[in-house]
């Protein structure tokens, strides 16, 4: 540029600064929008025990389901309702899927104005529970978890296979009382 005017090189490199600064906001976009930078992300589990009390009499076994809702985004996650239901099993074929004319328990979460599970922040986790007698428990049932976004659509519903013999998690120790070779057609012991 040693034959151009002080004045043309500034309005040139004013040109390649405008144009630098439009390819980085255009980059920057297009970051934004293939890694959902701004979306909602989350991860839910599960996990169910249940236990004889030891009273003779009805609603002698009681039940413990927890659905977990783990926040991996950097927005909050804002809930309006959240149900768990503890469904008897049905069979369609080779199938096992739940029986929703027969529920066992129910338990429906609602927005309440002073209650935080509702709002799960970044990095953070809300616990929901169904704590319940029940007079028997089928093997297996199926937990259904479901939740609403306070002002989006619905994410699919979590249904959770819950059967007593076995561990309810691959790192757990055996379980004393189930055989090494599980046949769900032979109950243990």
């Amino acid at each position: 540029m040693a034959g151009l005017s002080s004045g043309v090189a500034a309005d040139w490199l004013g040109v390649l600064v405008n144009l630098t600064v439009l390819l980085g906001g255009l980059a920057a976009a297009y970051k934004f929008r293939v890694f959902d930078v701004l979306g909602h992300r989350y991860r839910s589990e599960v996990w169910c025990t249940s236990t004889p009390t030891g009273e003779a009499g009805a609603r002698s076994i009681l039940f413990v389901g927890n659905y977990v809702i783990h926040n991996t985004g950097s927005r909050p996650l804002l809930i309006s309702r959240v149900t768990l239901e503890l469904l008897e099993p049905a069979r369609t074929g080779d199938l096992i899927v739940s029986d929703e004319a027969r529920p066992i328990a129910t338990r429906d979460f609602r927005t309440d104005a002073g209650s935080s599970w509702f709002r799960v922040g970044a990095g953070e986790r809300s616990i929901f529970p169904l704590r319940c007698y029940i007079e028997r428990l089928p093997t297996p049932a199926l937990l259904r978890c479901t939740f609403r976004w306070k002002h989006q659509g619905d994410p699919s519903e979590f249904v959770w296979l819950y059967d007593p013999r076995l561990p309810t998690t691959w790192w757990s120790a055996p379980t004393p009382g189930l055989p090494e070779a599980y046949d769900p057609a032979t109950p243990p012991g």
